[in-house]
């Protein structure tokens, strides 16, 4: 389980400037209070609505 904790506090990481700071500290206290999984599932969530933002952005130059 240790080892799940810290690649989730990574993954969490790697968001801190994309994301809010309410949201950054709302999955690391579920981290910090066991519920691991829970906070993988807001990571994912996270991590498919900014896919789908930057496709968004991806056409948006040409006309």
């Amino acid at each position: 389980m240790t080892v799940n904790v810290n690649r989730t506090f990574t993954e969490l990481r790697s968001l801190k400037g994309k994301i809010p700071k309410r949201t950054y500290q709302s999955i690391k206290g579920q981290i910090l209070s066991g519920n691991v999984e829970g906070a993988n599932i807001g990571i994912y969530r996270i991590k498919r609505e900014l896919e789908k933002e930057a496709a968004g952005y991806e056409n948006s130059g040409r006309k």
